[in-house]
């Protein structure tokens, strides 16, 4: 009986030692990987989310500001490197304990997260009534004025100019005419926060992209300020480095596209004088432009003196217009920023 007493103690002191001894020997075949994640520019990569690939661990890392990231994996394990926007990526640990990752941007992107108002959705729920309008589409068409640059390019927003003054606000409409009395602009939310100037008075070359809210979600999302439509402003922002300060300047001519054809002094007086002939039956001295009643007694001290007028050279004209931005941007790993000051000078050609 003791013999036996002794047999079961050995098998379980054997056994404790087996279990504890089996963490210990997974945990020293752990390694720690490091390296960095970059996009397709080079630039480092944040939020990019490393796992092991076949889950037997549970360890995990997210690259930081710089792209970095460090996980204890098992020696023989395949890396699992996923961000949104960008295709996974799965690399097995070879020799080198230092993975370096280029991730792809995805072409597939209906199932990517876009900010509506308070909250997000999914981009493929919302094809019906949101209209993005980037950067590069902007940039395609070189004007001073915002909505100019809008014409066009977003279905169901319709932009009237009422006056052709340069700076002047146009009128835009994205849900048609919703009342006869009350204001039918659109909410206009700029970094945030509800813009009540025109967008004349924004500078195009500071805008990064536009959004344009047509459907009734506008109302859910902003109240009855919404019930026009929501357009959605984001300026451009801060990178991270070493302080940058950047002038652009663009210097141009303009002139009126065409003028309207008008007769000249020798073509009005013979207008005048077959109009006399047809209508009072005119003749002989009363067709002469300085004798006869063909042309009023002001035009006719005009003529005697060789005087003409065009009046559209007193109307147009052929100005030299100014554009200049002086913008400094930078910051660190706690805070960016970008300031941005512009000059504009368009005399107008009227």
């Amino acid at each position: 009986m003791s013999m036996y007493k002794k047999l079961i103690g050995s098998l379980t002191i054997s056994l404790l030692f087996l279990l504890s001894a089996t963490p210990s020997f997974a945990q020293q075949n752990d390694v720690k990987v490091t390296g960095t994640i970059t996009d397709g520019s080079g630039a480092p990569l944040a939020g990019v989310v490393v796992v092991v690939k076949d889950g037997k661990s549970n360890n995990g890392a997210v690259s930081n500001t710089q792209g970095v990231y460090e996980i204890k994996v098992p020696a023989s394990a395949t890396l699992l490197f996923t961000c949104l926007g960008y295709a996974d990526q799965e690399v097995k640990l070879g020799a080198s304990n230092v993975v370096n990752v280029t991730m792809t941007e995805d072409a597939q992107s209906l199932d990517e997260v876009v900010v509506v108002g308070y909250g997000t959705q999914k981009k493929k729920d919302l094809t019906g009534g949101l209209a993005v309008v980037s950067k590069q589409t902007l940039e395609m068409v070189s004007t001073n004025n915002l909505m100019d640059r809008l014409v066009g390019q977003v279905a169901g927003l319709n932009i009237t100019t009422g006056n052709e003054a340069p700076g002047s606000n146009q009128t835009l409409l994205i849900r048609g005419q919703n009342s006869l009395t009350a204001n039918n602009d659109p909410l206009i939310i700029l970094d945030g926060i509800p813009y009540s100037g025109g967008l004349a008075d924004l500078d195009p070359n500071i805008i990064e992209n536009m959004s344009v809210l047509k459907d009734a979600s506008a109302v859910a999302i902003y109240g009855s300020r919404g019930s026009n439509g929501v357009i959605l402003i984001q300026t451009k922002r801060g990178s991270q480095g070493e302080f940058h300060v950047t002038y652009k300047t663009k210097l141009a001519i303009a002139e009126p596209m065409q003028r309207i054809e008008t007769m000249g002094p020798n073509e009005f007086i013979r207008l005048k004088q077959d109009m006399g002939r047809l209508k009072n039956n005119y003749s002989g001295e009363q067709l002469d432009p300085l004798v006869g009643s063909i042309i009023s007694a002001s035009e006719k001290v005009n003529y005697a003196k060789g005087i003409t007028n065009d009046w559209q050279d007193y109307v147009f004209r052929t100005v030299f217009t100014m554009d200049h931005q002086l913008s400094f941007q930078g910051g660190n790993e706690k805070t960016t920023y970008m300031a941005s000051v512009s000059y504009l000078d368009n005399p107008g050609v009227v």
